[in-house]
Parts: C-alpha cells; structure tokens; sequence
C-alpha cells in the first residue's frame, strides 16, 4: 500500500473495517433473498441457449437453428458448463414459477459474482489511494443496488 495513504491516519485500513466489508457483503447478499423466487425474461433465454448448449444441440435458442440471441454469451457457457455437472439433465423454465436446477446454479452465480464485484470494487478504491472509508461507500452503492 502507498506509505502516504496508510501515514492518514483515519485512512488506513484496519481490522474494523475489514469486518465492516464482511458485514457489507452478507448486506448485499440478504438485498438478494426478496429475488429468490423470481426469473427475469433474460433468465429464460440464457438458460434455454444453456440447456441446448450442455445438451449437444448447439447454441441455440431453438433446437437446430444457431442464433447469436444471448446478448451474454460468457453467461450462457458458464450455465451450460455447470449444467453438463448436473445430475438428471438440464432443464429451462417451463414458466415463470418453475425453477429448475440449473436456475438455481445461475442465481448462486449471481450472488457469488455479485459479492466479489463488491469487494473488488473496495479493493480498487484502496489500490487508487482512497481511503478506508470512501472505498467501503463505493462498495455500500452497489450492494445496495440488488
């Protein structure tokens, strides 16, 4: 760390405030629950491109007909690597109340990367010279923006 950042005084980082990111990042974490049930419509095409993906029928949104329609394409081999993992197959939701495995695996994705943007996000702003208090309010915007 930059000697200056850490002679500030207020500035440097200590133990309080590495237990103010934990606490932090299991805030951003419990903002997701009231979500855990529901499926944007861009959740039902990447799983689908997914679950044809795993399954050996391309990446496709259609079974036989290649698109480039998944505007993530990272997303999509992510969720198809761990739906080749799954036990039983992989399946896309049927509806909007029906969550199968693989939606289960992409929202612990989501909160897993949702959680490490945020303590990469604090960590870049101590690595820029901020001090303790203003990088840990960066990473408080985007956690609670779930």
């Amino acid at each position: 760390m930059n000697g200056s950042v850490a002679a500030a005084g207020s500035g440097a980082w200590t133990r309080r405030h590495g237990w103010i990111l934990a606490l932090l990042l299991l805030a951003a974490l419990l903002l997701l629950v009231p979500f855990h049930g529901y499926l944007t419509d861009d959740t039902f095409l990447r799983l689908q491109f997914a679950k044809h993906l795993a399954t050996g029928k391309g990446f496709s949104f259609n079974t036989g007909e290649p698109t480039y329609g998944a505007a993530s394409p990272l997303w999509v081999f992510l969720l198809s690597a761990a739906g080749r993992l799954l036990p039983g197959g992989v399946e896309a939701p049927r509806d909007a109340v029906t969550m199968p495995a693989l939606a289960w695996i992409a929202k612990a994705y989501a909160a897993l990367f949702h959680a490490l943007t945020i303590w990469l996000l604090v960590r870049l702003g101590r690595r820029l010279g901020w001090d303790a208090w203003t990088a840990l309010a960066l990473g408080a915007l985007l956690a609670v923006h779930a």
